[in-house]
């Protein structure tokens, strides 16, 4: 079956909270399970992804000063019971608009999973009333240039952001688009 022609696995995103930020930070990772309720932590934090301990620190620093911004921050993805990735927003919106990311542990890629994540924070976005999510992607990823393409992004108004050699996507979450 091509790729494409697959269902998408169901993925659970979770919203970081302060006691699961803290025991990521400190690479507590039967704690960070147990937080979880998954399975015994085999790959964690995602190598070559962007959820870092300074990524952690923010998200955990973001949720500090504004509890009632946790579905604008970090989630991590759980699938099947195991921690696979983190996927998320970079804040709430601002005039509507707000970026998102996501990295997937490298024994869980290509598996549809971070194809699901997004769509799942698109669905979260919408309902939430954004009207605009944006993403950034190094030129040369082209599985995560997929995984936004398949839902539904396309090229921002300019092709790299403020010189950081990304690619800037966008998606219209407008009402009366039909975006996913």
């Amino acid at each position: 079956m091509p790729r494409s022609d697959r269902p998408l696995p169901e993925v659970r995103l979770v919203p970081g909270s302060l006691a699961l930020f803290d025991a990521d930070q400190v690479g507590d990772h039967v704690a960070l399970a147990g937080l979880l309720g998954v399975a015994p932590l085999v790959e964690w934090p995602p190598v070559g992804g962007e959820h870092d301990a300074d990524a952690v620190a923010f998200f955990r620093g973001a949720l500090a000063a504004d509890p009632s911004a946790s579905e604008w921050l970090a989630f991590y993805v759980c699938v099947d019971g195991a921690l696979v990735g983190s996927a998320g927003f970079m804040g709430p919106p601002v005039g509507g608009t707000t970026e998102i990311g996501y990295s997937i542990c490298q024994s869980h890629r290509r598996r549809g999973i971070a194809t699901a994540a997004v769509g799942a924070l698109v669905r979260r976005a919408r309902a939430a009333g954004a009207t605009r999510l944006s993403a950034r992607v190094e030129p040369g990823n082209g599985g995560s240039i997929e995984v936004l393409t398949r839902n539904g992004f396309v090229a921002g108004p300019h092709d790299l952001t403020d010189g950081d050699n990304h690619l800037h996507v966008e998606l219209d979450l407008s009402p009366g688009t039909c975006a996913r």
